[in-house]
């Protein structure tokens, strides 16, 4: 399962940290800009005997109760968005799962890119990261909707993407939640949205409906007008540092 060394079939590891929602900005953007991290590659000066850590035991997933009761408000909510921008062409995009529960791409022997057992990874894709494919990151390679994407967010300040769900946190089935854009050349990130920007942005659109708290709407525009509950993507060069 595990092939260290320098070789061209070794592998290669990677440890993410993500965090988010910081209470204290101040130290956030601190540790953002001086990582307090150090890496030591360490080689034993003669050969060990493996003494590996045992598969940690897991927690339950799930809460054994389901969202499926708010379908009817989500399909509410889809034709209501359609109504409102009834004038424009709108194109729906595809949505799966980036990337299996990591524990079961370790055990099928597939990319999991980096198995993780406690998030889902979704992305407006019709395929995994782990079809048979040469090796990630060049998705541009291989992936025909980066090469030729559905849909991108042209420098048109009229032009605009709308993403609406469910609130999982809201509902209780998660402790956090966002929504990511991405650059379709270098799949750099842009930025992100998270389940306290979702709050009350459903509310405009189900005005009658107690559910709309469970739901969310959100825009993603060149110009947001003063809309607050849309993220504005700037244009130009040197924009979240791609030069």
């Amino acid at each position: 399962m595990l092939n260290m060394g320098l070789e061209n079939n070794s592998d290669t590891f990677a440890i993410i940290l993500r965090p988010a929602l910081y209470e204290d900005k101040q130290a956030g953007d601190d540790y953002l800009n001086k990582t307090p991290a150090v890496i030591l590659r360490v080689t034993p000066k003669e050969s060990l005997k493996l003494d590996p850590y045992s598969y940690p035991k897991l927690r339950v997933r799930g809460t054994g109760t389901t969202e499926f009761d708010l379908m009817d408000d989500l399909e509410q909510l889809r034709d209501v968005i359609l109504n409102k921008y009834g004038g424009l062409k709108a194109k729906e995009l595809p949505v799966s799962q980036v990337v299996p529960v990591g524990s079961d791409a370790i055990q099928r022997g597939i990319d999991g890119i980096i198995p993780d057992n406690d998030a889902c990874y979704l992305w407006s894709a019709n395929q995994t990261v782990s079809s048979p494919t040469p090796s990630f990151p060049n998705l541009s390679l291989y992936y025909d909707f980066l090469r030729n994407p559905p849909i991108t967010l042209g420098n048109d300040t009229n032009e605009f993407i709308i993403v609406y769900g469910v609130n999982h946190v809201a509902t209780g089935k998660a402790i956090y939640q966002n929504f990511g854009i991405f650059g379709a050349d270098v799949f750099n990130g842009v930025g992100a949205i998270t389940d306290l920007d979702f709050n009350g942005s459903a509310d405009e659109y189900l005005p009658d409906n107690p559910n709309a708290k469970y739901l969310y709407v959100y825009k993603v525009a060149r110009n947001c007008n003063g809309d607050p509950h849309c993220f504005e993507v700037p244009t130009g060069q040197g924009l979240r540092h791609i030069s």
